[in-house]
């Protein structure tokens, strides 16, 4: 995310790499270049927004890094499976409960919410 701490410079180098990244992120989910570029924009302007809405709220600064990375190792692209027929409801529920247990225990950093305490 872009730090709106530093010089003018400095937030329109970091939004300007923020931006291309997204639009090479979204590269996987549409062909079309304008859709990637409005999607870019959207989750640039939304997370924008929130900072400047929130700014108390912190998150892991090194995630870029760490989702390069596993886009490195892991892969985006996943092979066609054999069997292509639909979940019934407890598998459903089993992978939702899965991707719950991936996303708690696997954040690199959890993000957390920072308030003042003023001592009188």
């Amino acid at each position: 995310m872009v730090d709106l701490h530093g010089s003018p410079q400095e937030i329109l180098a970091s939004a300007s790499f923020y931006l291309f990244f997204l639009f090479l992120a979204m590269r996987s989910l549409f062909e079309k270049r304008r859709d990637r570029l409005m999607y870019a924009l959207i989750i640039f302007t939304s997370q924008f927004l929130t900072t400047l809405l929130f700014p108390q709220m912190k998150g892991y600064s090194g995630w870029l890094v760490f989702t390069i990375l596993i886009g490195l190792v892991v892969g985006v692209p996943h092979p066609p499976s054999e069997i292509e027929q639909p979940l019934n409801g407890p598998r459903k529920i089993l992978g939702w409960f899965a991707l719950l247990v991936f996303i708690l225990c696997l954040t690199p950093d959890p993000i957390e919410l920072i308030f003042s305490t003023a001592q009188p």
